[in-house]
């Protein structure tokens, strides 16, 4: 523990030191400490560091988009939409902050509709992003739309095996009666990603 400890500390010293060095790219060193402060649940640290950046960059993107992503995980999500739609606004082909948006609703609340017309959005501009289609599968799930959500999920799942993407398609194939495929995706899934949060509540929740 301690040496892993010393070997975070390390990492900060690096970072301020790259900061002071490559000034030009002191922005993107500060979302890699606040990437690093959140990893060793430090959120609030995280959250403030944005901030205190945020002051001197009000409308950089990649600033709001770290803040939002952050937000969401301190459950505040009238800053994540705040952030959000501040990028969108400036940017109405910014995927990214659409699909992130959409995904926040229609996982978080119901909204659903309106989760619908953004991630929409997302997929016109970026029709092949995985992160993308895998949202439209969630919120169509959401909506009762399970054959429209499962078309969606394989295809993600087939463009890229991630743990979220597993997460939600054994979801949706559960509650279309195909218990053995779901239990057999999640426990393969799960030995690939042993520290996966998502998939672990979702097996939870149905195998136990």
């Amino acid at each position: 523990m301690y040496s892993e400890i010393k070997q975070v500390e390390k990492g900060f010293v690096i970072l301020h030191k790259a900061m002071e060095t490559y000034p030009k790219n002191k922005i993107q060193f500060i979302i890699t400490e606040s990437e690093l402060l959140a990893k060793e649940d430090r959120l609030d640290d995280a959250y403030t560091l944005l901030n205190s950046a945020l002051k001197d960059a009000p409308k950089d993107s990649n600033l709001l988009y770290s803040r939002a992503m952050l937000a969401e995980k301190l459950n505040n999500l009238d800053q994540l939409e705040t952030d959000l739609r501040s990028i969108i606004d400036d940017n109405p082909e910014s995927a990214l902050a659409l699909n992130a948006l959409g995904y926040t609703l229609a996982d978080r609340s119901d909204r659903l509709k309106e989760a619908l017309e953004l991630i929409e959005q997302a997929a016109i501009i970026e029709p092949d992003d995985p992160a993308i289609i895998d949202s439209l599968g969630w919120v169509h799930y959401k909506l009762g739309n399970n054959a429209t959500a499962l078309e969606h999920l394989r295809k993600a799942f087939k463009l890229f095996n991630d743990h979220e993407i597993a997460a939600h398609l054994g979801e949706v194939l559960w509650s279309e009666g195909l218990k053995e495929e779901a239990t057999a995706l999640w426990r393969s899934s799960i030995l690939k990603f042993p520290d996966s949060t998502i998939l672990k509540k979702v097996m939870d929740r149905f195998l136990k």
